[in-house]
């Protein structure tokens, strides 16, 4: 998952371009979903970490953009879901929200914005988050100041998407 792609008119990257750059690099089965920096692809014997810096430093050098990469494995995206502490919420896919950080997130270190209605609950690398005005009139802190890394959002409908692209066979 990429951070801050094509978002407000910033960091454009079309995903044609990305799906060339990551098949350039050898990645097969390259499958992106909507604009914003969604992508699965096989990776084999290669860690998350190693993923997330080759794939961001590649995007740095080809198309000039810092954009920094989440990466979870199929098994990783299972638990995502399975474990999902807000699973009362997943009717209202557009309000219920997770945030996939690159390292385990320490709850003491998020404090809620005064006044605010919106739910967070953290499960090691995850920020789940209701927002029950909807995103856009959420009121919610700035994750990547209070964690000190950057957390990339993704809505429940794009998580359960993401989860599909990756459960399919692995090509031969």
């Amino acid at each position: 998952m990429l951070r801050g792609v094509n978002v407000g008119g910033r960091n454009k990257l079309m995903m044609s371009d990305l799906r060339e750059l990551l098949e350039g690099l050898g990645y097969r089965r390259v499958v992106t979903f909507i604009q914003s920096g969604n992508v699965a692809l096989d990776a084999v014997d290669v860690s998350g970490v190693e993923l997330a810096r080759d794939i961001s430093v590649a995007i740095e050098n080809r198309f000039g953009l810092r954009v920094p990469v989440v990466v979870r494995s199929h098994g990783e995206l299972v638990a995502v879901v399975a474990d999902n502490p807000m699973a009362e919420h997943v009717e209202q896919p557009d309000k219920l929200l997770v945030g996939f950080a690159g390292a385990s997130i320490d709850p003491a270190a998020l404090t809620p914005v005064a006044g605010s209605i919106d739910q967070i609950a953290v499960a090691g690398r995850e920020l789940y988050l209701f927002c029950p005005n909807g995103q856009g009139r959420a009121k919610l802190p700035n994750f990547d100041r209070q964690l000190g890394q950057p957390v990339t959002m993704r809505n429940w409908n794009t998580v359960v998407r993401l989860l599909s692209m990756t459960a399919l066979p692995l090509l031969e």
